[in-house]
Formats: structure tokens, sequence, C-alpha cells
């Protein structure tokens, strides 16, 4: 009888949690995509290692995928690999995670490794061997619950290795322009570098007899062994990704295309392939080419391509715009979408763009005027619609051919942000382009709005700059840092910074004031006003004021990627665009008298948890937390009680993993504790924070 009022109890908790706590939810039907960096397969299942979309998981050979990332802390996943029945997965500075259930949850396994970036995995003899960025080599032959370092004595141990492979009895790591082999599990290494010429390797693979590294020379092989190296001179393009399998070679160069060999590389096709490659598969005839969009496959060696991203759920959003009742979003490596329903399906919009260009996915901003919708690319220009998105022809006479960063419209003006050249405008809407005076002493551009008062410019380094005669002449404002977000509400700006808080210039003197937002280690990458309610997106979550700045809460439930790149306002609706996690949406009003208390967070400190895992938990349970430095979180009163509110467990069962002086993991021991639910409570000067449990 306890155990069934414990289960309603605990099905109450959650369901009343979800309806009470849930503001943000995922609107990313037909907004498929991802940044694949890794692919891995194994029969009809097919898994994905996303750049900020953690792993995505087919089961029917890539129709469908769906994400699995319960315990994944870190959803920068750069590499996978099998070892046995468990699935590894590396991360960008979160180290390395292990699933023993096919991916269903995840268990961190690199605990003490402040920071660890993982290039790359190989497993060999019950040993796990990882290649990182600034650690070197790692090996653990307990399944990740300790690491030895095994980095190669000619090389520093802050030296970054990309590739590794096992080939025989040895194992085979790319480091700079040399190559190493080790024939005794990482304990000594011999540099094999004979006949290979190049200044960077990118990748190494093994077929047969033949190990092959991809460089920026082109590709090299060797049938000895490492012995000597041979170039093919066939291939005279940078390697920075090949799949092998039988006599078939294929390789990702770095201008967008992909090179197929049937004869073990002594004739090369290009095949039709047209966008960024970032990793490549072949399984059986068949070839899989990921990308920063997506996945796509091959089943006649490159000549005919079908994309695969059902269920892909990661894209990431650059920005959003609203066409009268329409929403249109752009995305990095998939162009733009557009929704009529807000947000319930989305439908690509690309006809028009040039589909044999790599570059002319990679869309990184939107803006609209009295004629159309515009959007601006990586180095293929800017496109422009004037009917709703259907049709789209490229506007770029004139214009530097570079990162557009940033289009801001006013009257008959169209202003476009070359990132690293200045400043265009076009006055014949798009038909031809002129620079202007925009010094580029100013700064790397990033950000930019226009009102009637003025063109404002955010730069990386040097603050924000103004022209009050359309680019003819510019002076620097007070605002100084990296401002990443710009935004004009009739005549005021906003700007978000980094580490800086967010400000706002007056309509009369154009002087910048703060706006109370003072949370450390944060970049505002986005603004959202409206009336007194101001919304933040930052590469922690979402900030919400209702009262014009004076107070501000993190507003992050039901969000499942935090880092918010893109904001809009439509109606009661708030739309926000993700890195790797796509589109999400709440309700204005849901924000407004709604607070939860244990994320109501007072700017003079800041407090923020991940979920716990694993949860349930027997022995010991974890949880990612940030505060601020104002105080030392290990001093603070931290507590575990139960759903009646009895105190269980104190500090003594607490401690903290510390990844830097912000950050950490608490780990509490519960092991002996009554199966039940409980609350961690963190008590951090006027934050407070509480992490719900499930003690089995």
């Amino acid at each position: 009888m306890k155990k069934i009022l414990l289960k309603l109890v605990l099905c109450l908790l959650l369901s009343s949690s979800q309806i009470v706590y849930s503001q943000w939810e995922p609107c990313n039907k037909g907004l498929n995509g991802g940044s694949i960096q890794s692919i891995l397969i194994k029969g009809n299942n097919i898994y994905l290692a996303l750049y900020s979309g953690g792993v995505s998981i087919s089961t029917d050979y890539g129709n469908s995928w769906e994400g699995k990332n319960n315990g994944l802390t870190n959803l920068h996943v750069q590499c996978l690999a099998f070892n046995g029945k468990d699935i590894i997965a590396g991360t960008w500075n979160g180290g390395v995670f292990i699933s023993s259930d096919n991916g269903e949850n995840w268990v961190e396994k690199t605990i003490g490794y402040e920071n660890l970036m993982v290039n790359c995995i190989v497993v060999k003899d019950n040993l796990i061997i990882l290649g990182t960025n600034s650690q070197g080599i790692l090996v653990s032959s307990d399944n990740g619950e300790t690491w030895s370092n095994a980095t190669p004595d000619k090389l520093e141990i802050d030296y970054d290795v990309t590739s590794m492979v096992t080939f025989g009895d040895g194992i085979f790591c790319a480091e700079g322009a040399s190559v190493y082999l080790s024939t005794d599990n990482g304990l000594s290494w011999t540099e094999k570098i004979n006949g290979l010429v190049s200044q960077k390797i990118y990748t190494l693979n093994t077929f047969g007899n033949t190990i092959y590294a991809g460089t920026n020379e082109g590709l090299y092989y060797s049938k000895n062994n490492g012995d000597s190296w041979h170039k093919n001179l066939f291939l005279p393009v940078r390697v920075e990704s090949l799949a092998v399998s039988d006599s078939v070679i294929a390789v990702a160069s770095s201008e967008g295309c992909v090179y197929i060999s049937i004869d073990n590389g002594i004739s090369w096709s290009k095949t039709t392939f047209s966008q960024f490659p970032t990793s490549l598969a072949i399984s059986g005839g068949d070839l899989w080419a990921g990308t920063c969009g997506g996945i796509y496959l091959s089943k006649d060696l490159g000549k005919n391509w079908e994309k695969h991203n059902q269920g892909l759920n990661s894209t990431q959003v650059t920005g959003i715009e609203l066409l009268e009742n329409d929403i249109f979003v752009s995305i990095n490596g998939n162009w733009v979408y557009k929704s009529t329903n807000n947000g319930d399906i989305w439908e690509e919009k690309n006809e028009g763009f040039n589909l044999s260009s790599p570059y002319s996915s990679l869309v990184n901003s939107l803006a609209l005027n009295k004629n159309g919708i515009f959007a601006g690319t990586s180095e293929d220009g800017i496109y422009f619609s004037s009917d709703n998105g259907n049709n789209w022809i490229n506007k770029s006479a004139g214009l530097e051919l570079d990162y557009i960063s940033s289009i801001a419209c006013i009257n008959n003006y169209i202003f476009a942000a070359i990132r690293d050249y200045g400043i265009y405008v076009s006055t014949n809407n798009g038909d031809t382009w002129e620079e202007t005076n925009y010094k580029n002493s100013f700064g790397m551009i990033i950000s930019m709005t226009v009102n009637d008062n003025g063109l404002y410019v955010g730069t990386l380094s040097e603050g924000v700059s103004v022209s009050y005669d359309y680019g003819e002449n510019w002076v620097q404002s007070g605002l100084k840092g990296s401002v990443y977000s710009l935004i004009s509400v009739g005549n005021r700006v906003y700007a978000g910074k980094t580490s800086g808080g967010v400000f706002v210039t007056s309509e009369e003197d154009f002087e910048w004031t703060s706006i109370g937002f003072n949370v450390p280690y944060v970049t505002v990458h986005s603004l959202a006003v409206v009336d007194n309610y101001i919304f933040a997106g930052t590469d922690k979550g979402i900030y919400f004021t209702s009262n014009n700045g004076n107070s501000w809460e993190l507003k992050n439930e039901g969000l499942m990627d935090i880092n918010v790149i893109a904001l809009k306002i439509k109606g009661d609706s708030v739309f926000a665009g993700t890195y790797g996690g796509g589109m999400y949406r709440a309700r204005i009003s849901d924000f407004i008298g709604n607070g939860v208390e244990d994320n109501n967070i007072n700017t003079d400190n800041y407090l923020y948890s991940y979920p716990p895992f694993p949860n349930p938990a027997t022995k010991e349970v974890r949880s990612l937390v940030y505060w601020d430095t104002s105080s030392d979180i290990e001093q603070d009163e931290i507590g575990v009680y139960n759903i009646y509110g009895a105190k269980v467990s104190d500090r003594s069962k607490i401690t903290f993993d510390k990844l830097n002086l912000y950050s950490g993991y608490l780990v509490w021991n519960c092991a002996g504790i009554e199966t039940g639910v409980y609350m961690i409570v963190i008590k951090h000067g006027t934050a407070t924070r509480t992490i719900k449990v499930v003690v089995n």
C-alpha cells in the first residue's frame, strides 16, 4: 500500500510540475535537420553525433530519427564509438558519456577533467582511448571509471589529437602534421611520417592492408603499417573526411564536394552533392553524408542524393521574421522555412536558391521591407522573395560575397553587414549595392539595427558604432565590448552584450542605460521587447522581465536547448530559435504572475541547475550547477528533504566536483536512502534552487 501511495504521489508531483512549470514547447514539425559530426552504423541502426543536438538514433535505416539524450548534460557531441553493447559519446567541453541501453540513458565517465574536448574515440582490447583537444590521449581500462594519460613523448600534453584508428595490432593517431603508432595500447608511440608532406592531418581511416590519411594537401595512403606514405596524385583537394569500403573510397573536400573512387583511388569522380559534408560513412553499397543541415543518402555512389531528416529536430535557427501572419526562420544548412499556422507546421522554402552551391543553404539572417523578405547567406550573397517566400532571386550585384551577418531595412534603404568587410547599402531593393564608409577598425560586425535616428552596428570587441546619415559618417557610441544583439523598438535601441547585460538608449539624447541585467558569464544573443516585457535569449537560456528590467527571471522550463540565438514576438506568442534544438514557443501571458519559486533568480545572485542523472538513482545522483562567484558555493546552505518537508540529508552527504570557479557537479550520496521523491535545496545568497530526485 505504501508503494502504491508513493507511486500516486510521484505521478501527481511530476504531472502537476509539468502543468505549472512548463512554459516553452517545441514546435518543429517539418523543421528537420541538424549539424552532423559523426555517423556510426550497425545493421539497420544508425547513430548520429550532433553538434548541440546530442545523439539521434534511427532503427529503420535513416527513415526516421529519435533524440536520445537522457543524462547527456552536454549536447555538443563530436564522436561516437561502440564498446561491446555500450555506446560511447565524446563531447566538446563535456567529456565522455556511456550508454549501456542503446542510448536510452547516459552516464558521464570523465569526472574531474575540466572542460574536456573529445575529438575521437577508439576501443581496443577493452581499452577506451580518447583523442582530445589540450589533454592529449587518455586511456581507460575500467569502462571510463579512471583514466591515464598516454600522449606520445614528442608531444606536449596540450596538443590536439584530431583522429585515431585501430589497425592490426596497433593504434594510429594524428596530431598536427604527424602520425604516431602505438603497438602496446598507448604505452609508447613511434612517429610515422616518411613521405607524409602536409601541414594538417584531419582524418585517418583503414581498410584491408591500407591506412589512409586525409590532409590539407590531399589524400595519402600507406600499405606497410605507416613506414612510408604515398600521395594520391589523382585527387588534388583538401580531404577533411573520408570513408572506405572494399574498393570504394569517398572523401569530403573543403570546397563543399564529395569525391568517389571505385578503383582504390586510381580514378575519381565528383558527385552531385552540393552541401558542405562534415562526415561520411559507407554501408554496403550506400553512401551517407552528414552536413550542418542534416544527413543525406546516395544509393548509387553519389549520382543521386536523398535527404533523410525526418524526426531529426536539431536545427540551428539563425533568424526569425514575421511577414503579415506568416513566420519565417532561417536555418544554418537548410535555407528558409515558413509557417502559416503559428509554428504548428513548417515548410521548406528554397525555390530559386542556388542549390548547386553549398554556401546558399547557410542562411545567417533575415529582414523585411515593404517589398518582401531578404535572406543573407555565407558567401552566396543575398536572396530576395516578393511572393511570401515561394520564389527567391539572388540580389548581390556589387556586394562582397562573404558572411552576411545581418540585414536591416528602413524606408528605401537596405543595409547588409558583411562580417569581416563592412556595411553595404542598396536604395533600389537590392538590385545594386555600394559600400558605405564604415571602417573595419571599428571591429567585426555581429549585429545591426536601424531606426529613424540612425544605423547601429554591434561588433565583436569594439562595442556599437552609429551612423546618423545612412552610412556616410560613423562614430563610436559609449557602449563598449561584444554586442551580439541589437533591436529597435520605435526610436529606442536595445543592446545585448557578453557578460555585460542589457542596455537601452533614450529617445532624446541617445545615451546608453543599463536595465538591470547583470548575470555574469552570460552572452545575450537575442532580444524581444513589447511594452514593459523584455525577453533576453542567452547561452544559458531565456531571461524575462515584466517591469522593464527592474527584476529578471530565468524561464527555461521546457527548453531542451538553452542556447537561444533568435527571439520574436507575435501577438501573445513568443518564439525562440536555438543553436541546435530548433524552434520553441510560449505564451507571454503564461509568464506574467506565474513565476516558479525554485526558478526565480534575483539578479544579485545567479544559480542554475541541469536535470539530475541518473534519475531514478540508487547510490548517487549528479546535477550540473552554475552559480555566480560572489560567494563560495561549498559554503552555501544545502539540504535534502522528502515530500513532507522533513530533512533527510545534510551537507555531509553532498559534495561538489568543480569544473571551474562558476560551475561543477553537485553529487548526493543517496545510498541507504528509502525509496521516494526528494528535493535537494540549494540557497546561494538571494537565489534558491530545488532539484527533484527519485530514489529507487
